[in-house]
């Protein structure tokens, strides 16, 4: 069984996080495991850390290179999600349609598409593959209860018997059904000026920002598998690292517009969420971004109970040792993508080091982005 150790944070000022639309006025409102690592690693690197020593023991696939086999990697990563109160959401799996009777399909496919994420005991109602039209929320026009209930107008839906896990900011005075009108978290653009050298000329811009509700979110979860291992030199242990880390984020922030205070949240532990493990040859719904190796390409991708999202992840380098670049563009399976199991670990991180000629020189070192999958068995139907 996958133990998640999970990590809450709690986005006071909002964040600002980037979408594949290259605007500067949206956010998304997630982070993907990619996001995290690289913002840990920054930070390892800070404090004195080797990114050579800290990589060792992943699977790896350098620029223009073979893929490299690590040892056993010590932990494992989730992408991150919402949470409110002690509710957790999961991403909506791809192959959620399979799920559904055709009846409910034409009648309610609308709604079901514009879920975006289900809380854990919905969650688990897929992955033990059973059928979810008695558990989707009750339409607009319907007059019965259900055992689901949407928030957020249906972009997030949730079991009814974890209403009390909810924060009191969202909860409704009266009915379940008062939930759909709740808002989890809101997206704003916000008005910026920037101030010209010449003539000192003001431009008006806007930046996208999103807010959580009071008790509301993001958590990722870490599979531990040597948390009291040594790191290098230092002596510290995986553990400790990583929630060194996360203090030193705290006030760094993570995403964009920063020196507004956007990104900067409270990390606390959220306890453990434990889900059923996926062997070989059995499928997993993706927790985070998945690369998957050359040789891992058939049996993750092409079997018949794969169901798969597939994203363009590029974006920009942050670097001690240089310029700002642009990263060098890979395509990868979203979370919530369902793929086969080949074996232990699965996927690699990959090196998107510029390889373009800049003014700005050659990036020294490789840029790693996280691609190891991370998941729980597939119960569902494809």
């Amino acid at each position: 069984m996958p133990d998640l150790a999970v990590y809450n944070l709690a986005f006071h000022n909002g964040l600002h996080a980037g979408t594949a639309a290259v605007r500067a006025d949206t956010s998304a409102v997630t982070f993907s495991a990619g996001t995290l690592f690289a913002a840990v690693l920054d930070v390892m690197r800070r404090t004195g850390l080797d990114p050579a020593t800290i990589v060792a023991p992943f699977p790896r696939t350098e620029a223009g290179a073979a893929p490299i086999q690590g040892s056993d990697p010590p932990w494992l990563l989730t992408s991150a999600f919402p949470y409110a109160g002690a509710v957790r959401f999961f991403p909506m799996p791809v192959p959620v349609q399979a799920m559904f009777t055709a009846q409910t399909l034409r009648d309610r496919g609308k709604d079901i598409r514009g879920v975006r994420f289900i809380s854990e005991g919905i969650f688990r109602q897929m992955l033990a593959g059973s059928l979810m039209d008695a558990w989707l929320y009750p339409s607009a026009t319907s007059d019965g209860e259900t055992k689901g209930v949407a928030i957020q107008g249906g972009t997030f839906w949730m079991a009814a018997d974890e209403f009390d896990g909810l924060p009191t900011s969202i909860k409704p005075a009266r009915g379940l059904r008062a939930l759909s009108r709740r808002i989890v978290f809101r997206r704003t653009s916000v008005p910026r000026v920037t101030v010209t050298r010449a003539g000192s000329a003001g431009e008006l811009y806007h930046v996208g920002r999103a807010a959580f509700a009071e008790g509301c979110g993001l958590w990722f979860g870490i599979h531990w598998r040597r948390p009291d291992d040594r790191t290098g030199r230092s002596g510290s242990t995986w553990r400790s690292v990583w929630e060194g880390a996360l203090s030193a984020l705290q006030d760094d922030g993570l995403g964009g517009e920063r020196s507004a205070g956007y990104g900067a949240f409270k990390w606390s532990q959220g306890g453990t969420v434990t889900l059923p493990d996926a062997r070989a040859g059995e499928a997993m719904i993706l927790l985070s971004r998945y690369h998957p190796r050359p040789d891992e390409v058939t049996a993750a991708l092409t079997g018949d109970r794969a169901a798969y999202e597939l994203v363009s992840v590029g974006g920009w380098l942050r670097t001690w040792d240089g310029a700002a670049q642009r990263r060098r563009r890979l395509w990868m399976a979203e979370a919530g993508s369902v793929v086969g199991v080949t074996g232990w670990p699965q996927g690699s991180l990959v090196d998107v080091q510029p390889t373009y000629d800049n003014s700005a020189g050659a990036v020294p070192h490789p840029v790693w982005r996280w691609g190891l999958g991370l998941g729980a068995r597939w119960g569902g139907g494809v």
